[in-house]
């Protein structure tokens, strides 16, 4: 989940939870909320600006690509928007 987290962050970067949620299969509003948590403290995203107006921030551009093989796996099945 958390790759289909950052890929949609990549393409949609003022995504709320509710925005995750929606767009991911099988997924929650609470277990996108534990994902962008484990990412944050993984370095991979943050957060600029406020709450409701904000956006959120791929750290260090591409390299996040190589930070991600080492993130278990999740489920196979890719939503439609799925830019890869």
């Amino acid at each position: 989940m958390q790759k289909d987290i950052l890929a949609y962050l990549a393409i949609n970067p003022a995504a709320s939870r509710k925005d995750l949620a929606l767009h991911i299969d099988n997924s929650t509003e609470d277990g996108i909320k534990y994902n962008l948590d484990r990412l944050k403290k993984l370095g991979l995203i943050q957060r600029e600006g406020a709450a409701k107006g904000g956006h959120w921030k791929i750290v260090n551009g591409n390299e996040w690509l190589l930070k991600i093989s080492k993130i278990k796996k999740g489920h196979k099945k890719r939503s439609q928007w799925w830019p890869f």
